[in-house]
């Protein structure tokens, strides 16, 4: 038997080889021209790396074929863009795991929001939109400000907040990616829950709450997440809200989830998504450090049918609570870049800033020029300790608007 693996993601992030040795079957694997090189002469069967990996056509044609003469029992995919590849495969090949109907529920925000609300779960006004006409028509009956993004996005890719007719122009100038969706903007804080679902049960979550939001970078600010305390106020609410959204939507009966929930200052929550993927970020770094759960790994192995309920349930509190920061570049040059030993609560850190390079404005939260993780011993000390390491970095950097001759 064999284990087809769609994958975007790094070796480092995921080695499938060393996670499903145990299983003594086939693995054919099918990722980017990037990556590619990082899994060959790994204990794989077949390595395939493909130039844009994420809208070549030429994967699901790879796909389908190799599942037909590889006698394929299972479909591994963990990046938010080959859900649909592998729940399409699934359904045509009859393999167990998440179908269409379920990942179109988690990747088409429209889809989403219309089951949720017939849930009664609170989503913002929203209206698929195919041209501009939709766009004014919606904001003449909603004002401004709205948000417009893809219906099947993800890091906030392509995600505008339209203040103002000047704004609206600067959008409809360019070119827009279809199919998107339109949404009255929620005034309001963010937080996050990322659980898993075992036998159609949500049998572990946890809150943490975003600073600056996650379109932070458009402003230059960073991205910042960390655990609430138990004792938070907000903790079991969110939760229960969670809970809800889960039960109202096609779920998985195995699956780990990422849903982003907004608390408004009327004391309501409204669902802004849900994923049912690891979330980004450090997210996966988080957990592992701070429950001995690695999301990612628990992902795969609930898609090959491997259900270790000691593994993802047994440890609902944390070790400790730990948050993140995700820097973005200036648009800029980046003239300095020290090496610096980061504050002994610094659990991991990821520096990609390259001196010289001349940086544009990112596009999506995850372009960041810094990613770093830390620990405390209660959420404000972890919201403390990210302000600190923020300033820390900052000072280990220079921009410039020109390099030096």
């Amino acid at each position: 038997m064999s284990i087809l693996i769609l994958n975007s993601a790094s070796r480092d992030r995921c080695p499938y080889d060393e996670w499903l040795q145990h299983l003594n079957e086939d693995l054919i694997l099918l990722t980017t021209r990037k990556h590619y090189g990082e899994f060959v002469g790994g204990s794989y069967k077949r390595v395939i790396g493909f130039d844009n990996y994420r809208d070549n056509w030429c994967v699901e044609l790879t796909a389908m074929e190799l599942a037909e003469t590889n006698d394929v029992r299972a479909i591994i995919a963990s990046g938010e863009f080959d859900l649909l590849r592998a729940a399409k495969l699934r359904d045509m090949l009859n393999i167990s795991g998440q179908n269409w109907e379920s990942a179109l529920a988690f990747r088409d925000k429209t889809v989403m929001k219309h089951l949720t609300m017939k849930a009664g779960i609170k989503v913002p006004q929203f209206e698929r939109i195919n041209d501009a006409f939709d766009i004014s028509s919606f904001i003449s009956e909603n004002g401004y400000p709205v948000v417009i993004k893809p219906i099947s996005g993800a890091g906030s890719l392509d995600t505008k907040i339209i203040n103002n007719r000047i704004d609206l122009e600067n959008m409809l100038s360019s070119a827009i990616k279809t199919p998107m969706e339109i949404e009255e903007f929620i005034e309001g804080d963010m937080y996050h829950v990322d659980g898993i679902v075992m036998d159609g049960r949500v049998t572990f979550a946890y809150p943490s709450k975003y600073i600056n939001g996650c379109l932070a970078h458009q402003k230059n600010l960073y991205l910042g997440s960390y655990m609430l305390d138990a004792t938070n106020p907000l903790f079991e609410s969110l939760l229960g809200f969670v809970e809800q959204v889960v039960f109202a939507l096609p779920t998985p009966q195995y699956t780990i989830f990422h849903a982003e929930v907004f608390h408004t200052p009327n004391n309501e929550f409204v669902l802004c998504e849900i994923a049912s993927r690891v979330g980004g970020g450090l997210i996966e770094e988080s957990f592992l450090h701070a429950f001995g759960i690695n999301l990612q790994k628990t992902m795969a192995e609930f898609q090959c049918g491997i259900y270790d309920v000691l593994a993802t349930s047994s440890n609902k509190s944390p070790k400790f609570f730990t948050g993140f920061i995700l820097i973005p570049p200036h648009p800029l040059v980046l003239s300095k870049l020290a090496n610096d030993d980061p504050p002994d609560y610094v659990l991991e850190k990821h520096i990609s800033g390259e001196i010289g390079r001349a940086y544009r404005a990112v596009d999506s939260v995850t372009n960041s020029i810094a990613s770093i993780l830390v620990r405390g011993d209660s959420e404000n000390q972890v919201l403390r300790r990210i302000e600190k390491v923020n300033d820390w970095f900052q000072k280990c950097v220079q921009w410039d608007e020109s390099v030096d001759e």
